[in-house]
């Protein structure tokens, strides 16, 4: 089992998946509120889902759930405070986030 992170363009509904899993700390447990990512990591993430918003001319989603696990709840954010979410390492692990 795995870390599945998918975001969809708004605007084409094209669906991407990156890889966030090699990311993980060891201390990450599917069952905590929020992903705990590697600090050294969390500059990159928020680089590329920066590059993939501007890409969209009307928003993402983002996902970030464990394989088989589902989602709770959904936020929406924009992609300033969506930066902000990945540099405090708070990353929900049942939340869909709408970033716009």
């Amino acid at each position: 089992m795995s870390l599945i992170t998918e975001i969809i363009l708004m605007d084409t509904y094209e669906k991407m998946h990156i890889n966030l899993h090699d990311f993980l700390s060891d201390e990450a447990d599917w069952n905590d509120e929020f992903w705990i990512f590697e600090e050294s990591k969390l500059a990159h993430i928020s680089n590329e889902l920066n590059k993939i918003f501007n890409y969209s001319k009307n928003g993402i989603t983002f996902t970030s759930i464990w394989n088989g696990d589902y989602i709770k709840s959904e936020q929406e954010v924009s992609i300033k405070q969506f930066i902000d979410i990945i540099k405090n390492n708070k990353i929900g692990t049942h939340i869909k986030y709408i970033i716009r």
